[in-house]
Formats: C-alpha cells, sequence, structure tokens
C-alpha cells in the first residue's frame, strides 16, 4: 500500500506525494484500490468520500472486497491469543490477534467466520500505520451486522482514521506495541551495561541500517555495537554486512539472527542506548521493550512510529534540532 519503490525515500513519506496519490488510486477504483487510498490519505473529507463509497461493498452477500492474500490461509496461526473462552448463556470469548497476515488466516481459514465472529470477540493489532484496511473491510464483510471489530491502533495518529473507517470498527485504548510484559525484564545498572549500542529490527529496508551505518562510520571504532534481527522483505543478513562494508561503519559490530525473544530481551537489558532509525511503520514493540529494560531510545526526529507516544507524546510536541554530531554521540555513550 505504499507508494512505488522509485520513489525516493525522502518524498515517499511527504504528505502531499501521498495525497496524490490517494486520488489517483480513487479515480475510477473499486474495492482493493478505495482501500489503498483511504490508506494513504490523512485528509478527513476525501476519507469520508472514501468511506462512503466503500459501505455499500461490506454487504456480506458481496463478494470480498480484497482479492490479494499477504499470507496463505493454511499457514500456522501466530502471534494470537485466546484471552477468554466463550462462557455459558451464550457470552462471548475474546480473541487477540497481532500483525495483518495472521487476520487474513484467520478470515480465510474458519469456514464459517459468521457463525466464529458470532462466539468471539475479535480484537486486532496491526503491524503497520497505516494498516490494511483491505482486509478489514474484508473482516467488516464477514463480520454480521450489528456485531463490532476492535482494533488496538499501531500508532495514535490512525485512531480517528480507523474510527471513521465504519461504525463498526472500533478503536480500543491503548497502542498494539503496549504489549509488554515488564516482568520479563531485569534492567542492569548502568555501570555494568557492556553494550553501547543495541539495534533491534529486521533486515527490511524501512530499517534503514544505511543510516546506521553512515553515522557509526563517524563515531569511534571501539563501540561495542550489537544488532539483533532476522530476514524480511528479500534481505538478508549478508546484505545488512554489505551495508557496513559500503559505509565502513569501522565497529566489530555482533550480529545475532533469529534468536530467541528472552535473548533480546537480556541484551536489551545490557543496553545503554537502543536504537531505530525507521522514518515510519507501525508500533514498534522493541521501543517499548527498550524502555522496559532501562535503556536510552534513540529516534528519528521525524520518525512516524506508534511506540514514540510512550517515549514523549506521540512526538508532534517534539522540537526540531540540529542533530548532534556523531562523535560526540560516540563519546557520551562510552
Amino acid at each position: 500500500m505504499s507508494l512505488p519503490y522509485f520513489i525516493p525515500d525522502w518524498l515517499k513519506h511527504e504528505r502531499q506525494p501521498r495525497e496524490l496519490y490517494a486520488r489517483l488510486l480513487a479515480l475510477g477504483g473499486e474495492g482493493d484500490r478505495l482501500c489503498q487510498a483511504y490508506a494513504q490519505s490523512d485528509a478527513p473529507a476525501f476519507l469520508a468520500r472514501l468511506a462512503k463509497r466503500l459501505e455499500p461493498r461490506l454487504n456480506p452477500d458481496l463478494e470480498p472486497v480484497s482479492h490479494a492474500s499477504p499470507a496463505s490461509p493454511s499457514s500456522p496461526l501466530t502471534r494470537t491469543l485466546l484471552l477468554k473462552a466463550p462462557g455459558p448463556g451464550g457470552e462471548r470469548g475474546v480473541l487477540l490477534s497481532y500483525f495483518e497476515y495472521n487476520w487474513a488466516r484467520l478470515l480465510r481459514g474458519i469456514p464459517d467466520y459468521a457463525d466464529f465472529a458470532r462466539r468471539y470477540t475479535v480484537v486486532l493489532l496491526p503491524s503497520w500505520s497505516p494498516t490494511r484496511y483491505d482486509l478489514l473491510a474484508e473482516a467488516l464483510r464477514k463480520t454480521p451486522d450489528p456485531i463490532s471489530i476492535h482494533l488496538q491502533p499501531a500508532n495514535d495518529r490512525e485512531r480517528d482514521k480507523l474510527a471513521a473507517f465504519h461504525p463498526r470498527l472500533r478503536p480500543t485504548p491503548g497502542l498494539a506495541c503496549d504489549w509488554v510484559d515488564p516482568r520479563h525484564f531485569e534492567p542492569l545498572p548502568w555501570g555494568r551495561r557492556d553494550i553501547d549500542l543495541l539495534v533491534v529490527s529486521n533486515w527490511a529496508p524501512f530499517k534503514r541500517h544505511w543510516e546506521l551505518f553512515r553515522t557509526l562510520s563517524r563515531m569511534p571504532r571501539e563501540l561495542r555495537v550489537v544488532c539483533v534481527g532476522q530476514p524480511d522483505s528479500g534481505r538478508t543478513l549478508d546484505d545488512v554486512r554489505a551495508l557496513q562494508q559500503r559505509f565502513r561503519a569501522p565497529q566489530e559490530i555482533e550480529y545475532l539472527e533469529s534468536v530467541p525473544v528472552e535473548q533480546v530481551h537480556a541484551l536489551q537489558c545490557r543496553a545503554k542506548v537502543s536504537a531505530l532509525f525507521s522514518r515510519w511503520e507501525g508500533g514498534c514493540v522493541a521501543a517499548v521493550e527498550a524502555l522496559m529494560a532501562g535503556a536510552a531510545l534513540a529516534m528519528r526526529d521525524d520518525a512516524r512510529i506508534g511506540a514514540r507516544a510512550r517515549q514523549r507524546g506521540d512526538g508532534s510536541d517534539l522540537p526540531r534540532r540540529r542533530r548532534a554530531r556523531p562523535a560526540r554521540l560516540g563519546a557520551g555513550a562510552r
């Protein structure tokens, strides 16, 4: 649902190109294209017109709005939690499902989803902002009226937009990144923390490892840096190592791939600084985990990430400051 890949990175996240792209998608568009247009826009009046055009297509008697499947319905369900089983007298259960590909597995893997929706309150947690509005449309179409669908946004900025999509879509309090249990963390005192800089992310391009390495190329060689990640979007650890060589980052970086979450939490508790370089994504649980672990959290000035609300406001009130020089950052991290 993002702008085409050939749009430069510095331009694709600006509001004007996104609004223009949304209007192009909406011209004569139906179904998926209207949902994509809705995702791209942040203009309330335009969003209201799109929602009005989409509403008739959410009738259960119509064909699905979305025909593109991000995951096979037969794939195993992950990141989904049964919070409460159905009780006596028609009391409904509660199911929480994290990540859009799991929504697709639920919607397309349960033969009689309408009956399932009558027995369970479904709470959806997106991994990205804006989320997959085509999947939300499919969920609304398959959920009998007047049953509501509850969704905990990845970013507070999207809360009103989600509520305006359809009357039966109910944004819930909190953020999708809030499901972190502080009992899983045992923060070390500052003097015992032996990792200067920790980066926890996948290897996808939107995580902007090239910016990490460009910064490290101007920082002290003796910094202890640890990068934790996993393959994503066709990018591998070999690609990330090649980026480090390309930008001539001199540090002996320790790379860890696809490690257990318990090990990640232990590393976060040993880190002095945990950094994120992405400009735009969803809630980013790693940011909240870093705060739970007692690490200093570094993010971009212009980061549109839900977890920023847990750092200081939603980020919109932060002044634009000249970035500190990398050498001074390195000295402060020791």
